[in-house]
């Protein structure tokens, strides 16, 4: 996890509100995956998975140029999960939304100024050989 205290500024320069960077990325590094989003030799966020979630944060200006083609298809043909999965984007975060709808997320609820959105899982639970 490389990009992690980069991935931290990127979310603060889009207004998230995390906890303090050292309790977070202490927790991050033992129980979250990031996948980092560089673009023009530089980092500009990334996808973080934390348990059943996902959270996205791209510096500002890069938001509505961010995403490729490559990015979509490693999502939709190359993720695979096995648990229910959830994004929740702020009710006003309209690029959002229509991002996770495009990778096959369904709305479920509203929840203060967020929007829940669900995906079911993609495979089977894996079994440890016994």
């Amino acid at each position: 996890m490389d990009h992690l205290d980069a991935f931290y500024d990127v979310m603060l320069a889009c207004g998230m509100k995390p906890p303090p960077r050292q309790e977070w990325m202490a927790y991050a590094r033992i129980n979250a995956d990031l996948w980092p989003i560089v673009r023009e030799g530089k980092f500009i966020g990334g996808i973080f998975f934390k348990g059943h979630t996902i959270h996205i944060a791209v510096l500002p200006e890069w938001h509505r140029r961010w995403v490729t083609k490559s990015i979509l298809r490693a999502f939709k043909e190359g993720w695979q999960h096995d648990v229910k999965i959830y994004a929740a984007p702020e009710k006003s975060n309209t690029e959002a939304i229509a991002f996770i709808r495009r990778l096959g997320f369904k709305y479920e609820c509203s929840e203060d100024n967020q929007e829940v959105y669900f995906k079911e899982p993609t495979c089977r639970p894996q079994s440890l050989p016994l």
